[in-house]
């Protein structure tokens, strides 16, 4: 027997009609111990064309199974003959049987495995997003769910050979973009990976609450310098990485999210899809094909890498805080600092507020310290991430030694943030800020340095929330 535990959504046929199917295991229904689910079937006529989006959206609210397709009910059956139909029962130590295995049965999304007759049904095209609640919704929260993307997805199509991959490094894979922040004022190369025609343009568009900056027109190439790798994942005309140099942000220390445009025979920019490829039609090669390794692989025996996905990718946009001396002398100030700042990971390949490989054979890959980065690498410090959007600094001298308090109000994206407590170490032109400690803070505002009772405290403003006292 095998395992009819959980619930399953699931869809077939294309053209003049399609079926989608979800059937919910009961306990109300359950009487050996493996799961009898109850079914809810739905027939579309039309079915589902290739190209089209939908939105499918399946409840059980404890009655009734009920199906919604594209904002509308078509859809609502008892679960049971005798409702209340009871909670859903899923793999788990205390509803033992069949091929159920509690902490070891997956949770699928774009397959369905039927581990009876040992078969997979893959899904054939592409997924958006997927929400997976714990409890049931109301006819308007359905409408409102479809609302948010319909507009924007009801005449968009997927072209089949480009798009662009977010890789997130683990496990020895790649990092795309290659680096998640810059500073305002530079100009930074960001490499993408996915699939591009060589003939066509892109570029990269930042953007955040309406603000957007984009960069002048990429440059394609092959990432892979082995001929035989090169013409697996750069065949004819195609390339598989993207290098935008990032354009002049004019609003400061802030958190973009980065997309992709394509200009098309018109000359109008449109957005290309982030996705992670998994059909030939896009480059895909199946593993039973596959000879040699490339960045879309993991290990010795090339299966996919599991650190590629489609999410949201976001970009930050720097910028420097800066200490400088007083010369008596010529009566003017000069630079002394940028407080290590994040100008350092300009040429390599980082990530924000992540200690990552500076140099070595592991550029860019998280690490927690030198050993960590192959071929004499180095393992960067977070201490360049000491001031951020910082609102304040306040100098105190304490038992002798010269302190710098920094207020960092935000992280480009929110207030919840580390301020910092460094330490003016040296004299002269060798003076030099050492981070001390980070302290957690909430927009903060200003740091004071009190002293009561014969003690001596730290408070720190925060904006919305109060003082701290340390």
């Amino acid at each position: 027997s095998s395992c009819r535990k959980g619930w399953s959504l699931g869809h077939s046929g294309t053209g003049a009609a399609s079926i989608i199917t979800f059937q919910v295991s009961l306990t109300s229904t359950d009487t050996t111990g493996y799961g009898v689910p109850s079914f809810a079937r739905l027939v579309l006529s039309p079915g589902l064309q290739r190209g089209a989006w939908n939105h499918l959206v399946a409840l059980y609210d404890g009655t009734n199974l009920t199906m919604y397709h594209n904002g509308v009910k078509l859809l609502e059956k008892p679960a049971c003959e005798n409702p209340p139909c009871g909670n859903i029962i899923y793999p788990a130590a205390y509803h033992p049987g069949g091929q159920c295995i509690a902490g070891r049965t997956e949770l699928r999304i774009g397959s369905y495995q039927n581990a009876k007759v040992n078969s997979n049904f893959a899904h054939v095209g592409s997924i958006k997003s997927v929400r997976i609640l714990k409890r049931s919704l109301s006819p308007l929260e359905v409408r409102y769910l479809y609302n948010l993307h319909a507009s924007q997805l009801i005449n968009a199509t997927i072209p089949t050979e480009e798009y662009w991959a977010k890789g997130l490094g683990h496990l020895g894979g790649v990092t795309s973009p290659n680096n998640d922040f810059s500073n305002v004022a530079e100009d930074v190369p960001v490499t993408l990976l996915g699939r591009f025609l060589v003939a066509s343009a892109y570029r990269c568009v930042f953007e955040r609450l309406g603000v957007s900056a984009a960069s002048s027109p990429g440059v394609v190439n092959c990432s892979e310098s082995d001929a035989g790798a090169a013409a697996v994942v750069c065949p004819a005309g195609r390339a598989d990485s993207l290098t935008c140099v990032t354009p002049f942000w004019e609003t400061g220390f802030t958190s973009t999210t980065l997309f992709v445009e394509r200009r098309d025979d018109g000359g109008n920019w449109t957005r290309l899809w982030q996705r992670v490829c998994l059909s030939s039609d896009c480059g895909f090669v199946t593993y039973t094909n596959r000879i040699r390794s490339t960045w879309w692989t993991h290990g010795a025996r090339n299966l996919l890498n599991p650190a590629l996905e489609g999410a949201r990718t976001t970009y930050r946009f720097t910028s420097d805080s800066r200490l400088y001396k007083y010369a008596n002398a010529t009566s003017d100030f000069s630079l002394a600092s940028t407080f290590a700042g994040v100008r350092t990971c300009s040429n390599a390949s980082c990530l924000y507020a992540k200690r990552t490989c500076q140099s070595g054979e592991s550029l860019g890959r998280n690490c927690a310290s030198d050993s960590d980065c192959s071929g004499g690498g180095e393992c960067g410090s977070l201490a360049r991430f000491a001031v951020e959007g910082a609102a304040s600094t306040t100098h105190i001298t304490h038992a002798g030694r010269s302190f710098l308090l920094v207020a960092n109000f935000w992280d480009g994206n929110s207030g919840v943030t580390d301020s910092s407590i460094m330490e003016l170490v040296g004299a002269g032109a060798a003076l030099t800020p050492v981070l001390i400690q980070r302290v957690a803070t909430h927009g903060a505002r200003k740091w004071a340095l009190l002293s009561v009772g014969g003690r001596d405290f730290l408070a720190v403003a925060n904006f919305g929330v109060g003082v701290s006292v340390h």
